[in-house]
């Protein structure tokens, strides 16, 4: 039996095209730095990705399945993990940290959903995917292919910052992502980028 954590509960959402796997890969990962100081750390995984495909009725081999962008994830899955949350822990508040899409979600969520916002204490955006308006990424600007080098591809849809990638993480990170997602919500931030702006109701 595992034993009863008091902490604060406290939320992680990847980003585009990753899982859950992104707070565990090291040693020092965020999810073991919040749980060794005491937070009850809870993980989530988008819709479609490699850990998160179970529907009550449909398929993923289903075209049906994948009719989903980063909408619905912020105005349905959302609140229910919030809620979910809260329940299970018996909390009045929790905190939340989003990476890339996990902050377009949670921005959705509340801008939906406002009475949710008393459910949370703090909101941490990691490189929040709000606007892509002045995004460099090879996938936003030249609708490049994805290279072959892994490399590129890791870097394909956030921006090149080689210089600051481990190359001897590569086989760790290469083994977990990219994890999955709908073409929706590819094409919803291709959108957004051509746009100039965030509008959730263009897709």
């Amino acid at each position: 039996m595992a034993p009863k954590v008091s902490g604060q509960p406290v939320f992680l959402q990847h980003g585009l095209m990753n899982s859950d796997n992104v707070w565990l890969l090291l040693p020092d990962a965020l999810a073991f730095t919040l749980a060794d100081a005491g937070y009850d750390v809870w993980l989530g995984n988008a819709r479609g990705n490699t850990y998160s495909r179970r529907h009550v009725s449909l398929d993923p081999s289903q075209e049906d399945y994948w009719n989903f962008s980063f909408d619905e994830m912020g105005n349905y899955d959302i609140p229910a993990v919030i809620n979910f949350v809260l329940t299970k822990t018996g909390s009045e508040k929790m905190s939340y940290v989003g990476h890339s899409m996990g902050c377009t979600m949670f921005f959705i969520c509340m801008s939906l959903h406002p009475e949710l916002n008393d459910k949370i204490d703090v909101m941490i955006a990691l490189a929040p995917a709000v606007s892509m308006a002045k995004s460099t990424a090879p996938l936003m600007v030249n609708q490049a292919p994805f290279a072959p080098q892994i490399k590129n591809t890791l870097f394909s849809s956030s921006g090149d910052d080689y210089h600051s990638l481990d190359l001897n993480l590569l086989p760790i990170i290469d083994g977990h992502n990219p994890a999955g997602t709908s073409v929706n919500t590819a094409v919803h931030y291709a959108q957004n980028y051509m746009a100039g702006m965030s509008d959730i109701s263009t897709f």
